[in-house]
């Protein structure tokens, strides 16, 4: 082929294909700026429902991250782990090895993409001293525990028989828990929390494992072992500003002196996982390509070749 019989030109249906190809990629970066738009009132709507004073009824249409005044006993007979699970955002845990040497805490949120140490959330069942809203029972999300300091946590799970299986649980049930278990009348700070949905593939509970554990926030199986009649109404409990710092102040130490289960300070609840910085790194990539395509498409055109 001469180079006189070369087409000088882009045909119809190339034409076509590279300009949807730059007008996709261009779109999906203008909606990755509205996402962003969107996201940042989000933040801005959660954190004015954060610096509310605290309310105590139950009420959370409106304001889902408005903190409320909680007022009751704690029934830790029906006490849940939700798990294994990694800690919560924010939750500030004493570091092991080298980093423990140079005396600094270390926080979930500054861990990138290490998965930190596993354990489990500790639910309680709350009697609500004055029955708010119609409601006996809410249940709590005390705070997260490691692992290592919850009975038989560090055993590979594995399904025995009936006598082996009654006999490690039996024994595991005698060992008392290494976390708080406030008593009598309780006063909480809290926020609304909400129960999980089975996904396509989820696993079965094991209701025979002591300390009692679930898998996933199962709204139906918390119910049941509340043994209530009220449909399950979650709480997750959270640290006040005030008392944050000191909080991680005293967790730079050993891990002796934690006070467990560790919870999430109140400027951590509601934390989106797809934060602005990622919004804004998706549009960048985007109308990048977006752009890289005009420009190769350009130059097909002016040389005449695909």
């Amino acid at each position: 082929m001469t180079a006189s019989s070369v087409p000088n030109h882009l045909s119809t249906s190339g034409k076509v294909f590279f300009a949807s190809l730059c007008a996709g990629t261009f779109g999906l970066g203008v909606w990755q700026v509205e996402r962003l738009v969107e996201k940042l009132q989000l933040i801005d709507e959660r954190q004015a429902q954060l610096d509310m004073e605290p309310a105590t009824h139950l009420d959370a249409s409106q304001q889902p991250y408005r903190r409320r005044l909680l007022r009751g006993s704690f029934r830790h007979d029906k006490e849940v782990l939700i798990g294994p699970r990694g800690a919560p955002p924010g939750v500030y845990m004493s570091v092991q090895g080298l980093s423990a040497m140079s005396g600094k805490s270390s926080s979930n949120q500054q861990q990138g993409m290490s998965s930190g140490p596993q354990g489990y959330h500790v639910l309680t069942p709350l009697e609500l001293a004055d029955g708010t809203a119609d409601r006996q029972m809410v249940w709590v999300n005390r705070g997260w525990v490691p692992k290592n300091i919850v009975p038989g946590g560090e055993q590979p799970y594995r399904r025995q028989g009936a006598v082996e299986a009654a006999k490690i649980q039996q024994g595991l049930s005698t060992i008392p828990p290494k976390w708080t278990r406030p008593t009598g009348a309780v006063q909480v700070t809290a926020v609304q929390a909400q129960v999980e949905k089975p996904k396509f593939i989820t696993p079965e509970h094991d209701y025979s494992r002591r300390p009692l554990q679930l898998f996933w926030l199962d709204g139906l199986a918390l119910q049941a072992i509340a043994e209530s009649n009220e449909e399950t109404y979650l709480m997750t409990q959270v640290l006040e500003e005030e008392k944050e710092e000191e909080t991680e102040k005293h967790q730079q130490g050993s891990q002796a002196n934690i006070e467990y289960p560790l919870r999430p300070p109140i400027t951590s609840v509601g934390d989106f996982r797809t934060t602005p910085a990622i919004h804004v790194g998706y549009a960048a990539t985007w109308f990048g390509l977006s752009a890289a395509g005009v420009y190769m498409t350009r130059k097909l055109i002016t040389k005449g070749r695909f």
